[in-house]
């Protein structure tokens, strides 16, 4: 699974990974998944699908939702860059009350 966000529509978007995925791009994520788990198969597009699950009324709520998908999936292979350094991730705040109060 891959969890991506774009201020334009995904018909734009998803054109842009095909173009990436099919040059043989070594940086994109689709590339890099293909050659680490799928060797055997053809670099054939057919094999992997985008699907827009929700639209967003601002760029931080899309920011926002794209970290907590990252953050809450539940999927053997997530392919987002960076995912495993925690760069989805929201931060956290907390406040503590003195002892003495």
């Amino acid at each position: 699974m891959y969890v991506g966000q774009s201020g334009r529509n995904a018909f734009s978007r998803g054109k842009e990974h095909v173009d990436a995925f099919l040059a043989g791009n070594n940086s994109h994520c689709l590339v890099i998944h293909h050659k680490t788990h799928h060797p055997d198969l053809p670099r054939d597009i057919s094999h992997y699908r985008m699907v827009p699950v929700k639209s967003y009324r601002t760029p931080l709520d899309r920011q926002i939702g794209e970290a907590l998908e990252i953050y809450n999936a539940d999927v053997d292979v997530l392919m987002n860059s960076g995912a495993e350094w925690g760069a989805g991730r929201l931060p956290r705040a907390s406040v503590a009350r003195p002892n003495n109060r």
